[in-house]
Parts: C-alpha cells; structure tokens; sequence
C-alpha cells in the first residue's frame, strides 16, 4: 500500500474520522485502497461531488465534528465549488481531499486526461487554506495540519490536494508548495491573549439602560450555548440571533426571541435597547440590514477577526480573538455583578407580546401548525433541515430550536 495514501487514513482515523464520503474513480484509486484497509472509517459512495460536498458539509454541523469529501481531478474537483461556497459562508470545516495528474506533469501543458491549469486556484478564496502535497512531502503530516485548521478558530473548509501517481506511490521528486490564504491570519501556534478593550465593554453593558445580545453562525461553531446563557441572565438581555445561531440559547428560555429579522424585535425589542453584544455573527446586509433591523450607537462586536466588524454596522468597541475566551471572559466578569432592576420588567413584557404574536399568527394562519406538529415528533435534541422553500421560511421564523444546529438552513 502506497505510504503516501496510507498516511492520510492514518491522519483521519488519528482525527477520530469515522465517516467520509466520495466518489472512486481511476484518479484516487490509491486512497480508496488505504482506505478499504481501514475497517473503522465507513466510505458513503455519492453520484455527484457537488453533493458529496454538501452531504460533508451537513455532517460536520450535525456531529459536531470534521465533515471529509473524497474527489477526483480536475472536473471532479471543480463539481465541488458551490458545495464549498456553502460550507465557507458557514463556517463549516470541511476537508476536501482531492487529486491531481501525475506530479511531473503538473504546469507542463501537455493535455493529460483532467488537466486543469492552476487546480488549486479554484479553492483558494474559499477555503481557510489549499495545500497541494508533492513528492517527498509527508502526507499525514500536511493532512493533520489540514484537519487541524478546519477545525480551529473559525472553522471553515480546507483543500488538500495530491497528485494521482503519488498516491498510487508512483511519483518521483517534485518540490511541494502548501497554499495559505491569505486573507487569513488565523492561524495561531498560541492562543491570543484577550482585547484590551475588554474591560470597557464590560462596563458598557454595566451602565446601559437595555443591553441585547446578538449571536450568530461562529456562536454556534463554537458551542458558546452554556457561556452565553448565562451571559444573557447575568446582564438580563434578551437573546436574538440569525438563522444559524438559532438554538445558541435554548427558544423556549425567557431571554430568547429568537429570530432578529421577526417583525417583534425589529420595530419593538431593539429599538428598546441601548447597547448591543454581538457575538459570532458578520452580521450581513442579507440576515440584519435588509431586514430593517437598526442597531444601537453602543456596540460591541466580539468575532474571531475583524474581516466583518463595521462592515454594516460601526462598533463602538471592537473585541477578536478567541471568540470562546471572550465570551467566557466576559460572563466572568458580569456574573459576578448580576443585575437587578428594571430590565426584568421590560423583558418579561416583550415576552408576553412574543407568545402573543405568534398565538395570533396561528389563529390567521392555521397552515403554520405544521411546524407545532414538526417540534412535537421531534425530539428535543434533534435538527430539522430546511431548504429555500415557504415551508422553510417560516420555520426560520417560528420554528423552536433547542439547541445548537437544531434548525440546519
């Protein structure tokens, strides 16, 4: 068995990977082989690599953990563009392993089957980094930094790619050249230490009349359920989110409001607040603006990096780094300090016009129960998928998720 295909199975199987899915063909035969040697990692053959991809991609937000999708080279490369776009946009980490024309014919021009000029370019705005493996490289070694910056920091889809004849251990000495992207800097040997506005973020939320929290997709990856929840009890605000952090606070707490483009927290709850923490959300045109939503002057906005702070709404105090820090950091602070007074009040009447409005919405539109029918079979820990259809939509809307991915758009 080639060493180089057997040290990526032996990097997946080292990762915890117990599931990839692919298409075999004569290109990356060679990993197929390793890979039908290693009896704890189950291959799920897909007719399409756009969709292999995708079914990558739901799997890593459903577990949890790294979503790996296998293809070939060239056109079976590029079928997984779109599916990538998507797992990109969502922080999704995905690892795509796919394969190249033998080394030696890489850049020469001369037709193989499936050349591609500049195979790798096709990846490189998105996914946090390409790394095309060549002779002499130690394959699992790339493959283990390749898992590890999928699933570091915000996490997002990595490509590796490995010419056809190395992993058939044909290959003869070519230089290798990994490909980081460089609109990422990422990538840490240590953890950054916290903002140093820290502290005045703190005491924003401190002295605000009615501070609301936002939290969105990397809130989400991050599994801040539990540091959030007790962030938003402790400075009593209540919780709103994008489609994919719904769920970051269980919907059925007394803080959650779920959705931030409903029509309640629009023309209601945030115009009632003076500060807002986002968290883990780029806050888009598309999720917020679009919407009609209009933030407080008094924001904080708490990201990974600052590739979306301000882009749609000016922070009054921008905090990145490690968004788990942060936010525990934060909770650390204001914990200690609950507050008591009248935000309780205010909160508690927002809830009861939440409960009212959507009470009212299914008396009018009785075609809504479907989602009551949906949660009631359901159980609480589990996820509905939804896909661009009014059935959909709705549930973005009024759909209770109770937990992290509960509702996967």
């Amino acid at each position: 068995m080639p060493p180089e295909a057997e040290g990526i199975v032996q990097a997946l199987k080292e990762a915890g990977v117990t599931t990839v899915f692919g298409i075999p063909s004569v290109h990356n035969i060679g990993l197929y082989e390793a890979l039908r040697h290693e009896r704890s990692i189950r291959h799920i053959v897909c007719r399409h690599e756009a969709a292999a991809t995708h079914m990558a991609d739901g799997y890593a937000r459903a577990s949890g953990g790294l979503g790996v999708i296998i293809s070939s080279t060239g056109p079976g490369a590029g079928f997984t563009i779109s599916a990538l776009q998507e797992a990109w946009g969502s922080c999704s980490p995905v690892l795509m392993l796919t394969t190249n024309i033998d080394a030696a014919k890489i850049g020469k021009g001369l037709g193989s089957l499936h050349e591609l000029e500049e195979q790798t370019a096709l990846f490189r705005t998105i996914t946090k980094a390409t790394f095309a493996v060549r002779a002499g490289d130690d394959c699992r070694a790339v493959s283990k930094k390749a898992i590890a910056l999928a699933l570091s920091g915000r996490p997002g889809p990595v490509c590796v790619e490995v010419p056809t004849d190395l992993l058939a251990g044909e290959a003869g000495a070519v230089p290798s050249t990994p490909h980081p992207n460089p609109l990422l800097t990422e990538e840490r040997e240590s953890p950054s230490p916290l903002p140093k506005r820290l502290d005045e973020a703190v005491a924003l939320l401190r002295r605000a009349r009615q501070p609301v929290i936002v939290a969105g997709t990397d809130a989400t990856r991050a599994n801040l359920a539990a540091d959030l929840t007790a962030l938003a009890e402790a400075v009593c605000a209540p919780v709103i989110t994008s489609t994919p952090g719904k769920g970051v606070i269980p919907e059925d707490h007394p803080l959650s409001f779920g959705n931030a483009a409903r029509r309640l927290v629009v023309k209601e709850i945030v115009p009632g607040c003076d500060a807002a923490l986002v968290i883990g959300t780029r806050l888009r045109e598309v999720d917020a603006k679009r919407r009609g939503l209009v933030l407080p002057e008094h924001l904080i906005h708490v990201d990974w990096d600052e590739r979306w702070i301000g882009r749609n709404f000016p922070a009054a105090v921008s905090l990145s780094g490690d968004l788990r820090a942060i936010t525990r950091e934060l909770r650390r602070q204001l914990e200690g300090e609950p507050y008591t007074g009248p935000r309780q009040e205010r909160v508690a009447e927002w809830r009861r016009q939440a409960d009212a409005e959507v009470a009212r919405l299914k008396q009018e539109l009785p075609e809504m129960r479907y989602l009551d029918a949906i949660r009631q079979v359901l159980p609480r820990d589990s996820a509905l998928v939804i896909d661009n259809t009014q059935l959909g939509y709705w549930a973005e809307y009024f759909y209770p998720s109770y937990q992290p991915n509960g509702l996967i758009a």
